[in-house]
């Protein structure tokens, strides 16, 4: 007889008490980016590879992020700007394509310190775009374009794809790209739930092919939809009454000590 606790077996992982709260932990903190309070997700990546094989951080990461982007989807899915996604979305397919090779040819003990060099650019990038937000915003910045640049779109597409499928962290160069359009707060959000729901699901196969997915790895990814879920609800209550500034400042150096730590793992 068929028993679904018996199916849902995740003993194989090892987890412990601290694991298993990071875990959580991380699965809550992709609801809260999703819903609430984008850019804080940059923590997820060096958490999740201190506890799982680095590679397969990645692979689990992947369909709890496509989750997490379905609600978003729903809510903001008629303000989409197609103009900007598709030229942005066949670079990120190359860019995909070319950095999921690269990953079959690392070693998995390389693979931590890419992860927090990964993150530190992340987080460089990240203060970047905050900037470059602050100056539209004041009106100091280049000027409203219609449709984009060619060029622009292709650069940050493969830019985006290709650090997406290292880390899953290619956010911050899709928010350049996107600032780049000055686009309205829907049809920004809107379009940027498009292109990484896009870049993700070009992951899919890349990884699955690479044994980065695979029926362990989805059945963690279960567990950690209600938690996605209850971080989702939870971002929508802080986004209304608590200040990001300050709270996305503690978020940005943990997650810059634990990409330091991920680093030195190459000499200690």
């Amino acid at each position: 007889m068929f028993s679904f606790f018996d199916w849902l077996d995740l003993s194989q992982w090892g987890f412990g008490f601290i694991s298993w709260g990071v875990f959580f932990f991380v699965s809550f903190m992709i609801g809260l980016s999703k819903s609430g309070i984008p850019g804080i997700n940059v923590l997820s990546v060096p958490l999740f590879a201190m506890i799982l094989p680095p590679r397969g951080s990645v692979g689990v990461m992947l369909p709890m992020l496509m989750f997490g982007d379905l609600a978003a989807l729903t809510i903001y899915w008629r303000y989409v700007q197609w103009r900007h996604v598709k030229p942005f979305i066949v670079a990120g397919f190359v860019g995909v394509a070319l950095a999921t090779l690269l990953v079959s040819g690392v070693k998995e003990v390389h693979f931590q310190p890419i992860i927090g060099v990964l993150v530190i650019v992340t987080i460089m990038l990240y203060l970047f775009a905050e900037r470059k937000r602050e100056l539209q915003s004041h009106g100091v910045d280049e000027p409203y374009r219609e449709r984009p640049r060619l060029g622009s779109a292709y650069g940050y597409g493969f830019a985006t794809g290709a650090i997406s499928a290292l880390a899953n962290a290619g956010a911050p160069m899709m928010t350049l790209y996107l600032l780049g359009t000055r686009m309205g707060r829907n049809a920004f959000l809107a379009t940027a739930v498009v292109m990484a729901m896009s870049i993700n699901w070009i992951k899919v196969p890349f990884f699955a092919a690479n044994g980065m997915i695979t029926a362990d790895t989805l059945k963690l990814n279960l567990v950690a939809m209600p938690v996605i879920v209850i971080g989702e609800i939870a971002g929508v209550w802080i986004a209304k009454r608590l200040p990001h500034g300050a709270f996305k400042k503690v978020i940005l150096t943990v997650a810059f000590i634990a990409a330091l730590k991920l680093i030195s793992s190459l000499w200690f």
